[in-house]
């Protein structure tokens, strides 16, 4: 099996233990909880070939081909950010050096492209590696999830800020993913209203990528359609799937506006042809969407991973780098040296001290 991390979010998920600083001042919490997170990551995953660690840029504002298809991607991120979350921000900036020094150290594979995300380094990583190699990503970002339908490639879904060792996780792949996924869209979905008296329909991992172009991404300043939150968009999908075998966000969305522009007076009386009610709500959500198609087009691009078509990192551009090659060059690796020798503080300070030069 090759475990493909996320390294950002393992370091963020790490930032909450606690906090431990070197005499100099200098927070190494991240550095120490990711160190702790991939030993205990190991030991519950003892078939681990090899690690890739996917990196976003250290620059996160950095232009790239995202904004150049639209230029508000991740515009508010910054301004949203509360003191606490940029005080957190700045630490785990800080480590990210060290963290990938701790990736060379111990052989792992690291990748990262200024001009791409964790998710594309991913997606590349999932296409080389192929349909027959056991693939498990880790990491908490749901646009991972339309990955499991690519051959042999699981998903682990971590608690919320639990750290890579201590976190329980949901396995998520191409087999289980409508049932597995249901109660994780019920806690997202209806936050704020009873949860036990709704029911979330079965979601197949193909309409994932539907699911997040109609609702949208706030973290990443995405827009979706107006008035479709994700449990209405929930619903589009599922009326659209009765009358089209695609899979594309606009074909789902225009097969169900179909219905609601040919309900002249909608009510409840008037169904759908799986018994769904045509109400007012919906036929204002047509209203308010006259360009619904490029907005769910847009939201496709910037959203889709594909490993058939991910753009391959910089470092790989200037030759060629074949399957096989990849292979090979994990076979040679050797990361469990370092990692057989335990994790107690005082190896880490060993480790740490010279690497990052603290004295």
């Amino acid at each position: 099996m090759y475990l493909i991390i996320d390294v950002k979010n393992l370091v963020y998920r790490s930032l909450w233990g606690e906090t431990l600083t070197t005499p100099q001042g200098f927070n190494i919490t991240p550095l120490y909880g990711t160190i702790r997170s991939v030993i205990a990551l190991l030991k519950r995953w003892p078939n681990t070939r090899a690690i890739v660690a996917c990196c976003d840029p250290i620059d996160e504002y950095r232009p790239h081909w995202r904004k150049a298809i639209y230029p508000e991607y991740k515009a508010d991120r910054q301004a949203k950010r509360n003191v606490t979350a940029a005080a957190a921000a700045k630490v785990v900036q800080d480590n990210l050096p060290y963290v990938r020094a701790f990736f060379h150290h111990i052989n792992c594979l690291w990748l990262e492209d200024p001009a791409l995300e964790a998710d594309d380094l991913i997606a590349w990583t999932v296409g080389m590696l192929g349909s027959s190699v056991h693939k498990l990503i880790l990491g908490g970002d749901w646009d991972m999830f339309q990955l499991v339908t690519y051959p042999s490639t699981e998903v682990a879904v971590p608690e919320h800020r639990a750290a890579g060792g201590n976190a329980r996780y949901t396995i998520l792949n191409a087999a289980n993913f409508s049932e597995a996924i249901r109660p994780m869209l019920l806690k997202r979905l209806y936050r704020k209203e009873g949860r036990e008296e709704k029911i979330v329909a079965p979601l197949p991992p193909e309409y994932y990528l539907a699911l997040a172009c109609m609702s949208g991404d706030k973290s990443d300043n995405i827009n979706g359609l107006a008035r479709v939150p994700g449990n209405r968009a929930l619903e589009i999908i599922n009326v659209g799937r009765t009358k089209t075998s695609s899979t594309l966000p606009w074909d789902l969305y225009e097969a169900w506006a179909t219905d609601v522009i040919w309900a002249e007076k909608p009510s409840p009386a008037r169904k759908y042809n799986d018994g769904t009610p045509i109400t007012r709500h919906h036929r204002e959500i047509v209203e308010k969407n006259p360009d619904a198609r490029k907005i769910l087009e847009r939201n496709y691009s910037l959203m889709r991973l594909d490993p058939s078509k991910a753009q391959s990192p910089q470092k790989w551009k200037s030759g060629v780098f074949s399957h096989e090659a990849l292979l090979e060059w994990f076979g040679q690796l050797n990361f469990r040296s370092y990692l057989e020798g335990g994790a107690s503080y005082d190896e880490f300070k060993r480790y740490v001290g010279p690497l990052a030069r603290f004295g």
